[in-house]
């Protein structure tokens, strides 16, 4: 399982459970193809992508190094 994944899971609840949606892939400003690549970690976000992603879920970029 990858950082963001993890990161992802200790957000998640019995009444949360992330999907991402349009409004997501705007707000952090990545595709749905290159999420799902991060994601599984195929590729690695750059800079921009996992500050994106960090302030999305509220959670400082260091812990996805």
């Amino acid at each position: 399982m990858t950082k963001i994944a993890e990161i992802i899971k200790t957000k998640e609840h019995k009444c949360f459970v992330f999907k991402p949606t349009a409004e997501f892939y705007s707000i952090v400003g990545i595709n749905n193809r290159r999420w799902a690549q991060i994601y599984r970690g195929e590729i690695a976000p750059t800079l921009p992508e996992a500050k994106a992603i960090a302030d999305y879920f509220e959670f400082d970029v260091t812990e996805l190094l």
